[in-house]
C-alpha cells in the first residue's frame, strides 16, 4: 500500500477528495443491490460484479491518464486502487500456511474516513500520523523485527532477500493457526466478526481464515463451535453502520445453555442514524430488504445466501 502511494514522487497518492469521488461511484453502483438505498452495501457478491477495476477505469479515469482534478483519477492513482483491490503474495508460506494477504475493500464501500491513505503525497521519516496508516506498522516491523536494522528504508525493502527471516518471524508473532482441535474438544465456542468496509485491517483476511477453518474441519463440524458474522457497513469500530450488539449474551447462551446462535440483531451507533437496526447474518448470508416495511428496522430484512 505504502509503495503504491509514495513511489514515483507520490504520483499514486489519492487525496481525500478523490477518495470521496471513488467511494461515491461505488455506492452509486452498489448501494441499492440489497433492495434499498440506505447508505449500506450489503450485497457484496453483487457489488463485486457491478463495480470492478474495469468500471473504475471506464468511469473515473482522467482524460489522457494525467491528474486533471478531484473528479477523476490518474492512471497512477487507478494503479494504486488496483493494487489495493488485489491480494499480495507473501513470498513465503507462513508457519500457519498462509501464502497471500487478501485485498482491501476499496471497491466494496470502504470510505477511508480516518484518512488511512495519508494526508500528503510525501511520507515522513520516521512515519507520522499524517502518513498512510499501514506505513507505520510496516515500517516498525521491517526495521525492528525482520531486518533488525533501524536504518532500513521500508519502501526499498525487498522481501525476496529476507524469506528465511520472515518465516522465522511468522513463527514468533503469527496468530493464524487453524488447529483449534483442543479448543473445540474443551467445549470452546468461537465468535468471528468482521466489518465489510474495514480499511484499517481488511476483513477479507478474516474471511480467508474462516475458509481455512472450513477446509480444516468441514462445515458441519465447524458449525458446532464457530460462528462468523461479516457485517455490512461496519469498519474498524466505526463505519456507515457502526454495529453494536450483545455478542457476550449470545456466546453465554451457546456455552451454558446449548443454544447455538443464528441471526442476531445489531443497532447503529452513529449519531445521524442512531438506533436503526439490521440483522447480523451468519456468513455467507447477507441482509436483503424485503421490499416493504421500515427500512430502519431489522424485521424488514431477511438473510439470504449469495
Amino acid at each position: 500500500m505504502a509503495k503504491a502511494l509514495y513511489d514515483n514522487g507520490g504520483g499514486g497518492w489519492i487525496n481525500p477528495t478523490k477518495v470521496k469521488t471513488l467511494v461515491a461511484a461505488v455506492y452509486g453502483a452498489c448501494d441499492g443491490l440489497d433492495g434499498v438505498d440506505d447508505g449500506i452495501i450489503s450485497n457484496l457478491p453483487g457489488c463485486n460484479r457491478a463495480f470492478t477495476m474495469d468500471t473504475a477505469r471506464a468511469t473515473l479515469r482522467c482524460e489522457g491518464g494525467a491528474d486533471t482534478g478531484d473528479t477523476c483519477l490518474s492512471d497512477a492513482q487507478l494503479q494504486t486502487v488496483a493494487i489495493l483491490d488485489s491480494p499480495v503474495s507473501l513470498r513465503i508460506p507462513t508457519t500457519a500456511g498462509q501464502t497471500t494477504y487478501p485485498k482491501w475493500p476499496i471497491l466494496e464501500g470502504a470510505t477511508f474516513l480516518r484518512n488511512t491513505l495519508g494526508a500528503t503525497p510525501t511520507r515522513s521519516q520516521p512515519p507520522a500520523a499524517s502518513d498512510a496508516f499501514q506505513l507505520r506498522p510496516a515500517d516498525a516491523t521491517i526495521r525492528y523485527v525482520i531486518t533488525r536494522n533501524p536504518a532500513t528504508d521500508p519502501l526499498t525493502f525487498n522481501p525476496d532477500d529476507w524469506t528465511a527471516r520472515m518465516t522465522e518471524v511468522s513463527g514468533i508473532i503469527e496468530a493464524n493457526s487453524v488447529d483449534l482441535s483442543q479448543f473445540a474438544a474443551k467445549g470452546g465456542k468461537l465468535f468471528l466478526m468482521g466489518g465489510m468496509i474495514d480499511d484499517s485491517i481488511t476483513s477479507h483476511n478474516t474471511v480467508a481464515y474462516y475458509d481455512r477453518l472450513v477446509a480444516r474441519f468441514g462445515q458441519a463440524t465447524l458449525d458446532t463451535f464457530t460462528r462468523f458474522y461479516f457485517i455490512p457497513g461496519f469498519g474498524h469500530g466505526n463505519g456507515v453502520f457502526n454495529a453494536k450488539f450483545d455478542a457476550l449474551d449470545a456466546l453465554d447462551a451457546w456455552v451454558d445453555r446449548g443454544q447455538a446462535p443464528g441471526t442476531l440483531v445489531a443497532a447503529d451507533a452513529n449519531a445521524a442514524t442512531q438506533g436503526r437496526t439490521r440483522p447480523l447474518c451468519v456468513y455467507p448470508a447477507w441482509p436483503k430488504y424485503n421490499g416493504a416495511g421500515d427500512v430502519n428496522a431489522a424485521s424488514s430484512f431477511s438473510c439470504v445466501m449469495p
